[in-house]
């Protein structure tokens, strides 16, 4: 896997930023598509002979998102990989480690094929939903009524006795024009998210979390162990706590937490790991204060805050 060396500081900012904003188009088009053929389904002769064309034509647009999916995650990924350790290596720099980070050590090339491995899994599970969810719509809208056994469920669950099958098939169809009217096709973990909004999510999580991994691998890459959590304005009540606190990647350090939690700490969360030693806190005067504060339930909202809290 080769990371590429062609995109340079902040241009790989600009390049990831495009490419979140291509994934979420790519899944704006197929949303889009699949919300005509929604909109096309009916229930008459004509269109119910039709229904089979449908499904064939939902096949072809969830196959190519999912050849696009793969091919967005095998280019995309590497990259955001390699901002991360551009990072790093800008700290590791500053605290007089290294000038240059090896970015084709096996760990990092390794890591980077995880990482579009568990990103590609995550937009095709998604991709399958949005299949399941329109097929469902699909096969019920060509029945006017339910099957037996469907109706006498429903009916066991508390519906009125005696409605007849057309209204009972109605409510279900309401519930389906519900969610697809909003054209939330994609369904992960009982919620329901439109594509192009599912996807935007997705990409900045996942670049994220690559960004820092790259991080972390670098850090031990060049036999170091302690991590800190940037600070940055605007950062929500979640990662608060975690803001500038320094962390033990090993977790065998006697007086820094271990790292058990990383950004991203939710969806489109900004922080970044960075690489830390005890030498560097020391000659700064604060390495006291940072054990307090790494260990302590206090919370930093802004770098004055942090600056306070560690007696600086």
């Amino acid at each position: 896997m080769r990371i590429r060396p062609d995109i340079k500081g902040f241009a790989k900012e600009i390049y990831m930023d495009k490419r979140i904003e291509q994934l979420t188009l790519i899944y704006r088009t197929t949303q889009k598509k699949l919300a005509r053929i929604v909109r096309s389904v009916g229930v008459t002769d004509l269109q119910r002979t039709r229904a089979s064309v449908l499904l064939v034509q939902v096949n072809r647009e969830i196959a190519i998102l999912n050849k696009r999916s793969k091919k967005w995650a095998s280019k995309t990924m590497p990259v955001s990989y390699a901002h991360g350790l551009d990072i790093t290596e800008e700290r590791l720099r500053a605290l007089g480690i290294t000038k240059y980070v090896n970015m084709s050590a096996k760990i990092h090339t390794g890591a980077v094929n995880v990482l579009i491995d568990d990103v590609t899994v995550d937009l095709l599970v998604a991709n399958q939903t949005m299949k399941k969810n329109v097929v469902r719509y699909i096969h019920a809208t060509q029945q006017q009524a339910l099957e037996d056994k469907q109706i006498s469920r429903l009916i066991a669950d508390g519906l009125i006795q005696g409605q007849t099958r057309k209204e009972i098939s109605g409510r279900i169809q309401t519930q389906f024009e519900k969610l697809l009217k909003e054209e939330k096709f994609i369904t992960i973990n009982g919620r329901n998210y439109r594509p192009d909004a599912y996807s935007r999510l997705v990409a900045r999580t996942r670049t994220l979390e690559a960004s820092n991994q790259a991080n972390v691998n670098a850090t031990l890459q060049y036999g170091l162990d302690l991590v800190q959590v940037d600070i940055h304005a605007g950062s929500c009540d979640i990662c608060d706590p975690f803001q500038g606190k320094i962390y033990s990647i090993s977790g065998n350090d006697t007086e820094f937490p271990a790292l058990d939690e990383r950004p991203p700490y939710h969806p489109n969360c900004r922080h970044v790991l960075l690489a830390m030693t005890r030498e560097s806190l020391e000659e700064r005067g604060i390495l006291d204060g940072s054990i307090k504060y790494s260990n302590a339930s206090t919370a930093a909202t802004s770098i004055s805050k942090y600056e306070e809290v560690i007696n600086v």
